[in-house]
């Protein structure tokens, strides 16, 4: 009996000795240490892993397009100007905004230079300002050409006037048939340019200008006539046939048959590419392209070198020149 007491107690004694090592330690009680991880740290460290993920990108190519260090400046002094109207950006490429835009014929003094993609450009000083211009637009400053001698061109115009006076009706009259044969079918004349143009009309017009040194009909009146009491539009390329047109007073426009037509400026304005007014915000498009306001012209001109702003001028019919 007393053998299988000491048996039992044995047994009693182990059970609990394994029970002891193989229950945990920790109080499973505690409510504090119920999750695996706590939500806050996970959540912490993950933004930490976003953000150093991010910051350890390589910048796009839309951040280091306007970096200065992607071309190198290099000292260049010299005065030039642009012919055409000319667009000034922040940097030198097409890329960059444009901040102002430089006058045909007005001069600018350059300070530096840099080579962009095979594209030389200056960096120019302008209005306090320090922009860069492309030089393919550029040219040396030249000053505008002065008449010194004065007194011969009085004396030139004297004689022409004496001449005149002495001029009989039968010389007059030959006088006047040879101003008139100086006229060619399907001419604008303005200042000192004769610039053929055809009758295209919105099928053709565009094609006819980029073919070469033509203006072409495109709104309006397909056919200019001098006489239907209607608008006729003329478009053609700046620089080209249609450089400094928007600095005229006054045109003469033949017909196909070379009746002539004088036409006076009465508007000249710019618009962007959907006719919208730069200044205004006004939409001109039936006003430039529309065929009302009686016997008129519309001409247009590009005004900077990405063709995104026009010159407008308007001209009214002061009847044919007999």
């Amino acid at each position: 009996m007393k053998k299988y007491f000491y048996s039992f107690a044995l047994l009693i004694v182990t059970t609990i000795t394994i029970a002891l090592i193989v229950l945990p330690t920790s109080h499973t009680n505690d409510s504090s240490y119920t999750s695996s991880a706590n939500p806050l740290i996970e959540q912490s460290l993950l933004t930490k892993h976003a953000i150093e993920l991010q910051s350890s990108q390589e910048p796009s190519e839309e951040e280091t397009l306007h970096d200065e260090t992607s071309y190198t400046k290099e000292p260049h002094h010299s005065a030039y100007m642009s012919e055409i109207s000319l667009n000034l950006r922040k940097g030198p490429s097409t890329d960059y905004e444009v901040e102002a835009i430089l006058s045909p014929y007005e001069k600018v003094t350059a300070k530096a230079q840099a080579l962009l993609n095979d594209q030389l450009w200056y960096l120019i000083e302008f209005d306090e300002q320090k922009l860069w211009a492309s030089s393919a637009h550029l040219t040396p400053y030249e000053e505008p050409q002065q008449t010194n001698d004065n007194e011969q061109n009085n004396s030139e115009r004297d004689q022409t006037e004496e001449q005149s006076d002495n001029n009989d009706t039968s010389n007059n009259k030959e006088a006047n048939q040879s101003n008139e044969a100086q006229y060619e079918p399907n001419t604008i004349y303005f200042h000192d340019q004769a610039v053929s143009y055809k009758n295209g009309g919105q099928a053709n017009g565009q094609q006819i200008i980029d073919s070469g040194p033509f203006a072409s009909t495109w709104g309006g009146a397909e056919t200019f006539s001098g006489t239907d009491g209607i608008n006729t539009h003329f478009i053609g390329h700046n620089p080209g046939v249609f450089n400094n047109i928007w600095t005229a007073n006054e045109f003469v426009i033949t017909d196909s048959d070379g009746n002539a037509f004088r036409y006076t400026v009465d508007h000249v304005y710019q618009v962007d590419d959907h006719a919208i007014g730069i200044d205004d915000g006004e939409n001109y498009w039936n006003r430039i392209t529309g065929t009302g306001g009686g016997e008129r012209v519309t001409f247009q001109a590009c005004l900077t070198e990405d063709d995104t702003i026009n010159w407008i001028i308007e001209a009214s019919s002061q009847g044919q020149i007999n």
